[in-house]
């Protein structure tokens, strides 16, 4: 199995760098986005084997549409490598619980376990205020954009599937 972590970052790159060591493993890459609002200079270790840096360096208002663009040209640029089986979005400064080796193996021992999930707001089964619905409210120059493609019964927000809500529980045997 080859997996792909997928960054994106906008500051912080010492920890972005111990993050990757972290989950370094043969068989993982890394694609990363620096936010084109960094302007410091981009470190050596981004030219390192195994990690990716984007081509385009894009804008990113953290909680907009922008950073749903990232994360579609993230996919779009790692699926056309071709090179990889799996993706895991991380933000720059997250860091790993577990080894990356830990990590690795878990994920390809279950590979046929899917790790997004999505749910039409509201939601009886939604921890957030209105069972989801209210985050529509909160994010209203998203929605004006996208009134007229949307039934609102049925959106599912893109900030929700960037929310720790999103992720699910890890196995206890993890």
């Amino acid at each position: 199995m080859n997996l792909c972590y997928l960054i994106m970052t906008h500051s912080c790159l010492d920890v972005l760098q111990s993050m990757i060591t972290a989950l370094r493993h043969p068989n993982v890459s890394f694609i990363v986005h620096v936010d084109s609002k960094y302007e410091g200079k981009l470190p050596d270790f981004l030219n390192e084997d195994s990690i990716y840096l984007t081509p385009e360096r894009l804008s990113v208002q953290w909680g907009g549409l922008s950073m749903v663009d990232c994360v579609k040209y993230l996919c779009e640029y790692a699926h056309s490598l071709n090179k990889f089986d799996y993706y895991a979005l991380l933000s720059g400064n997250d860091y790993p619980v577990k080894s990356g080796a830990v990590i690795y193996d878990y994920l390809d021992q279950n590979k046929e376990n899917n790790y997004i999930a999505g749910l039409a707001l509201p939601s009886e089964s939604s921890p957030w205020i209105q069972g989801g619905y209210r985050r529509l409210e909160c994010y209203p120059v998203f929605l004006k954009i996208l009134r007229p493609f949307f039934n609102y019964g049925a959106f599912i927000s893109p900030a929700q599937f960037l929310s720790p809500y999103c992720i699910l529980p890890v196995p206890a045997g993890m």
